[in-house]
């Protein structure tokens, strides 16, 4: 069974053609939400094993959308990418499951980075 990414970006055409990007590879079943509120609403059903999300959203923003997240048990430990122009929030953002890649990000480093999460997952099932 594919391993599943719940990716979660406001603006559609990034949405588009990460989603296409993402696809292309053929190892994922990749979800999309228009924001976070969508992606808490639906994230039950798909059981994602990883939530690539933009940082920067309208309604709540990606620390919101983490703090939301890690409150369901099982989602506490769940791999987050976030896509962000903002140039430091590490400050805000000091989960160990969370990589951060700045836009203007190149689709290479975000399959490389995906790639390895998804091999870490697996060596702990």
């Amino acid at each position: 069974m594919k391993k599943s990414i719940l990716l979660v970006e406001d603006e559609a055409l990034l949405r588009r053609n990460i989603t296409e990007m993402l696809n292309t590879i053929n190892l994922w079943s990749v979800f999309e939400a228009t924001d976070a509120v969508h992606a808490l609403e639906i994230i039950d059903e798909l059981k994602p094993d990883l939530v690539i999300s933009d940082y920067k959203m309208p309604i709540m923003n990606g620390v919101d959308f983490l703090n939301n997240l890690r409150q369901k048990p099982a989602y506490i430990n769940l791999p987050v990418v976030f896509l962000t122009a903002k140039m430091d929030i590490s400050t805000e953002v000091t989960d160990n499951n969370v990589i951060i890649l700045h836009k203007p990000f190149s689709f290479k480093a975000l399959i490389e980075n995906v790639k390895t999460i998804m091999e870490i997952n697996k060596a702990r099932e």
